[in-house]
């Protein structure tokens, strides 16, 4: 017996001649975001993705059927994710998943249309998503990662320090024991990187407060820092090469062919 042509499919409720490109692009990050961060790969250090291809779109309403690199781990995102929409505990969800739902009912609620999610290319849909189902979306969420950014003040009655990110956006406050505000009050404007639990506003996804469980072994270098500590590290990698930047773009002009 044949194979499916798709691995799982999405019924968007509207003609496909009244869904603009932009929002289809949309649409489909967010069915991208489902599929590669409910569910985590079998070795978590390694990125890898699940490539997502739409093989087709149906004409009386816009049905994406998807075909997935990875069509196990595909097919149960989607069965992960619906369960946690038709139960309203979105909050189970890994923030980025979680996301992908919310546009996806943005979405609904901005154009009166309902999104099916399907598993497998036969039966009934396993979740609906529309403006009548209110989704109960949390405002906080608490999680482990990373950050780096530059030290820009340490100290208060709770430790703490103070870390920019990104240029431009809100400082973020980040706690921790006093040992370790002491440690990095001795690296006052330089760039760091902190493991520890952050709380994320999930309107914006602006991390608003951290706890520093460890202070990981970083240390910002300029680029010719980083190029003298290769140099070293392999001596006679290139040494035979009497033009560095001509030989730099023959191998990526070899990579890009």
């Amino acid at each position: 017996m044949a194979a499916p042509p798709f691995d799982f499919h999405v019924d968007l409720g509207v003609p496909p001649e009244q869904l603009p490109t932009s929002e289809l692009t949309d649409l489909l990050r967010a069915i991208d975001a489902i599929v590669n961060n409910t569910v985590p790969g079998a070795d978590p250090e390694r990125d890898d993705r699940v490539n997502c291809c739409l093989v087709r779109i149906n004409k009386q309403s816009t049905h994406l059927q998807l075909k997935a690199s990875q069509p196990e781990r595909a097919v149960k995102s989607m069965q992960v994710a619906s369960n946690a929409i038709n139960e309203n505990r979105l909050g189970d969800l890994p923030p980025v998943s979680r996301d992908g739902v919310a546009r996806l009912w943005n979405w609904s609620c901005k154009r009166g249309a309902a999104v099916k999610l399907f598993d497998t290319p036969k039966g009934g849909p396993i979740a609906v998503i529309s403006p009548k189902k209110n989704l109960d979306l949390p405002t906080r969420m608490v999680g482990l990662t990373t950050l780096y950014g530059q030290v820009f003040r340490a100290g208060g009655k709770r430790p703490n320090v103070k870390l920019l990110v990104r240029e431009g956006d809100p400082v973020v406050t980040c706690f921790g024991d006093l040992q370790i505000i002491k440690a990095l009050a001795a690296r006052l404007y330089q760039v760091v990187g902190l493991s520890g639990t952050a709380v994320w506003n999930t309107t914006s996804w602006k991390v608003e407060s951290f706890t520093i469980l460890r202070v990981l072994d970083y240390e910002q270098a300029s680029l010719q820092q980083a190029f003298a500590e290769l140099a070293q590290a392999a001596p006679t990698a290139w040494a035979e090469v009497t033009d560095v930047s001509a030989e730099v773009r023959r191998l990526r002009s070899e990579d890009e062919a």
